[in-house]
């Protein structure tokens, strides 16, 4: 199965029950895979592997613990909070 932002334009309680359907699909489909495609770090953060793509590129790839930390604060994500600011 492929989820493309399944995120986007949903309150937040229909948030919180996305990421309990994800959760049991986890732990209950056996001998397929999930495809999230996201942003939200959230969802991010209950994969099992993360790879992260800019410009068509693989940049980065594994699991939460190794690739989480090396997106907060990225150079990317800065400048979007200058632009914000």
């Amino acid at each position: 199965a492929i989820f493309d932002e399944p995120e986007a334009g949903i309150d937040i309680w229909s948030f919180q029950n996305l990421i309990k359907i994800f959760e049991k699909m986890r732990r209950e489909i056996r001998n397929s895979s999930i495809i999230i495609i996201s942003h939200q770090e959230r969802l991010i953060s209950i994969a099992d592997e993360i790879i992260v793509i800019a410009n068509g590129r693989i940049q980065r790839q594994g699991n939460g613990k190794e690739i989480l930390p090396t997106l907060i604060g990225t150079k990317s994500i800065s400048s979007v909070c200058d632009k914000l600011r």
